[in-house]
């Protein structure tokens, strides 16, 4: 090779250095949902982790959002006295959310809170002596965004390497329905609460090699040609 074809060759390996831009910031959302029954039994809400090799963690939130009632309730009086079903307190479901006792996320439980619904029928409703009465529930608005701000001290337990594994919360709903009169009994478990929770992670993703650094590897390897090409001709080949 002469040296005006070795020139040329550097040339065009120092060109093919892409510039590369700035550390950007980044932005991952995950939601997932849980439907609880009203049997005051917590069911499992779980999320993805974050994916380590994206960046580093800059923040971590959790949002809860409480988005649907729904189902029915009966009441029966097992006596010849009436029971009455109150509108004061009004029918509500009382939520619990929490971590995963495995878990150990920072997250800050919430409840047991009550949210109000309302029924189809005017309340408050006398079921007779010996009778049963079905009751619809009619959602109200129980939409609520509750946010939750994570310390980076558990930042360690919100992600890995590929994002793999789960952080695990659990929902338990159990509903706070006023009665009154005879001896009844009352079946809330078809009254069910569904429950929707977002992590949101911003991070910065891992930096590229600025631009000076593929320059710097590119005058690397263009000294070594160059003392390859010297050695060469100095063996007259």
């Amino acid at each position: 090779m002469n040296l005006r074809r070795f020139s040329v060759s550097i040339l065009l390996l120092t060109a093919l250095v892409v510039p590369a831009s700035d550390a950007a910031a980044g932005l991952v959302s995950y939601s997932g949902t849980a439907t609880a029954n009203g049997n005051n039994e917590f069911v499992p809400l779980s999320l993805p982790k974050f994916d380590a090799n994206l960046g580093t963690l800059d923040s971590v939130a959790v949002t809860v959002d409480f988005v649907k009632v729904a189902g029915t309730f009966s009441v029966n009086s097992t006596t010849s006295t009436a029971a009455t079903v109150n509108d004061d307190p009004s029918p509500a479901v009382r939520v619990t959310i929490r971590q995963q006792p495995s878990n150990d996320l920072g997250f800050t439980q919430i409840g047991a809170t009550n949210f109000d619904f309302s029924v189809s029928q005017t309340l408050p409703f006398s079921v007779p002596g010996n009778g049963s009465q079905v009751f619809d529930v009619v959602q109200a608005d129980v939409i609520s965004n509750i946010l939750q701000g994570i310390s980076t001290l558990k930042f360690p337990n919100y992600q890995s390497a590929g994002g793999l594994g789960s952080i695990l919360f659990e929902v338990r709903n159990n509903p706070v329905i006023n009665i009154s009169g005879g001896v009844f009994s009352l079946d809330a478990i078809p009254v069910t609460l569904q429950t929707v929770m977002t992590v949101d992670y911003a991070y910065t993703a891992a930096p590229v090699p600025e631009p000076s650094t593929y320059a710097m590897a590119a005058a690397g390897f263009a000294a070594a040609g160059l003392a390859r090409w010297r050695r060469r001709m100095a063996r007259g080949g």
